[in-house]
């Protein structure tokens, strides 16, 4: 990874503000695609947001503390616990889309955090 570790971050802060951003933006319209309350989309994007702010805190430390990187780790990776608990919580009122957005947010940030678990050290170090 060596090099794209700074990329991998930046992805990560810059996915999690957008897409918090877009959540609240259209939390309505998400709540009637996906069958979910309302208040169920302004939490996930008022995560999403919260995250991509912290995540954006660490990513432009130099240099970076490894307990912080470990952090965003363990929480991407907990952020799939959390989208398996809403499609479980409202498994019957659930669209096909719901399903598919939100577990897919949950898989490709799970994902996100497996890679900088796996890269934790390196990420501690500006290139």
């Amino acid at each position: 990874m060596g090099k794209h570790c700074d990329k991998l971050l930046w992805l990560d802060c810059l996915g999690g503000i957008s897409v918090g951003g877009i959540v609240l933006a259209i939390s309505k319209l998400l709540s009637r695609w996906q069958n979910v309350p309302v208040n169920v989309v302004i939490a996930m994007g008022i995560a999403n947001l919260s995250y991509g702010c912290f995540s954006l805190y660490v990513t432009t430390r130099k240099p970076r503390r490894l307990k912080q990187v470990r952090t965003l780790a363990v929480a991407n990776m907990f952020w799939l616990i959390v989208c398996l608990f809403i499609t479980i919580a409202y498994r019957k009122d659930l669209s096909m889309i719901g399903w598919l957005l939100i577990l897919g947010e949950g898989v490709y940030v799970a994902g996100l955090g497996f890679t900088q678990w796996r890269w934790q050290r390196e990420l501690t170090v500006s290139n």
